[in-house]
């Protein structure tokens, strides 16, 4: 860039560094030094009646894929959702894909939920162990074993941290305690299932307790039966001192 004022080398090396491009330019003759110029400022000094640099700027399409990231339209939530406690300390994480709860630790420390050594967790197959949604089929049917929303990826469609002073939204990286998840009704479900329906899926952390609710919503003119469970995998020392209360009279 010799013979180029200061200033117009500063433009010019900010260009060529942000994009890069073929750059072509022209410096017309007033803005060249004069045969007298010892330096760039009393050239520019000189020449009063210099203009701007008339330049062309073709972007380098491979260049700019390359070197700058496409910003998505949207909040780009983690995968897992992590939500917090900030009182009691307890967290809890929850994957798209079949929307699975895979751990809850309480604020003592210890996770409640277990997931078997050999669990996968990139969607090549559901997750084994934490909470699995088994729907619209528990068990063996007319469909798949225990369904295909553990197999589906949901979508987190809400995240929030609740304060006294209400639900703010957030990015799903710290303080919040609730997330929400929907499957998408589409091609891939109806080749299985036949069916038009809203499903939503709602994890609650808060305050020493934790709430899953699954609700689905006929949104066709049939009737939309279906079986369902939240096929827990609790982690516990001894299966054999355990037990189960609060079930009598339950059907």
């Amino acid at each position: 860039m010799r013979g180029v004022p200061t200033t117009m080398r500063g433009v010019l090396a900010a260009l060529l560094a942000c994009a890069p491009a073929a750059l072509a330019f022209h410096v017309p003759a007033a803005a060249l030094p004069s045969p007298g110029c010892r330096t760039a400022a009393s050239c520019a000094t000189r020449s009063s009646s210099a203009t701007a640099l008339r330049m062309s700027f073709v972007p380098d399409k491979k260049a700019m894929e390359k070197n700058f990231a496409k910003v998505p339209d949207h909040i780009v939530l983690r995968d897992p959702v992590q939500l917090s406690d900030a009182t009691t300390k307890e967290t809890a994480e929850i994957y798209s894909n079949g929307a699975c709860l895979t751990s809850y630790v309480t604020g003592a420390g210890y996770d409640v939920l277990f997931r078997r050594p050999d669990a996968v967790f990139d969607g090549s197959k559901p997750i084994s162990g934490g909470v699995p949604i088994c729907w619209p089929q528990f068990g063996p049917g007319e469909i798949q074993q225990h369904g295909f929303a553990r197999n589906l990826k949901w979508e987190c469609v809400d995240v929030r941290e609740e304060t006294a002073g209400g639900p703010n939204q957030g990015s799903g990286l710290s303080n919040n305690n609730r997330a929400v998840f929907e499957p998408m009704d589409n091609t891939e479900t109806r080749e299985m299932w036949d069916r038009k329906f809203k499903a939503r899926y709602e994890v609650v952390l808060d305050t020493g307790t934790i709430t899953l609710q699954l609700r689905v919503e006929n949104k066709g003119w049939q009737p939309l039966e279906f079986t369902c469970a939240l096929h827990t995998y609790f982690a516990v020392d001894d299966i054999d001192t355990c037990s189960i209360s609060g079930l009598k009279d339950k059907t």
